[in-house]
C-alpha cells in the first residue's frame, strides 16, 4: 500500500514540502522542497530529483562557500530512504 504525503519532518525540526503538494498551492514556489541526503542503503520512502555537479570554477572562487548547480527536473528523479534525508537547502532560481 503506497500513502502520500505533502510534508516530512526531519529529526532537526525542518519541514520538508513535496512538490506535489505546493503545486496545488497558489503562494508561488516553496524552496523547502530541496533537501540534503547522504548516499545509503536506497530504501523506497521519498522520490527526490537531483541536482547537478556544481559548478566547480565558482565553488573554487568562493572558497568553497557557493555550489552553484542545475535542477535536472523529471530527468533525474530517484527513490531514497526518509532517513538519508538531512536537512532542507535553498537552490535560489
Amino acid at each position: 500500500r503506497i500513502q502520500c504525503w505533502a510534508h516530512l519532518q526531519l529529526p532537526n525540526w525542518q519541514v520538508a514540502h513535496s512538490t506535489w503538494q505546493e503545486d496545488m498551492m497558489t503562494k508561488g514556489v516553496c524552496q523547502s522542497q530541496n533537501v540534503l541526503m547522504t548516499h545509503l542503503q536506497i530504501k523506497v520512502f521519498a522520490m527526490v530529483s537531483v541536482y547537478g555537479p556544481p559548478d566547480t570554477d565558482l565553488q573554487q572562487r568562493s572558497f568553497d562557500t557557493l555550489h552553484a548547480c542545475e535542477h535536472q527536473g523529471d530527468a533525474d528523479l530517484c527513490i531514497v530512504d526518509v532517513k538519508a534525508i538531512h536537512s532542507v537547502v535553498a537552490m535560489v532560481p
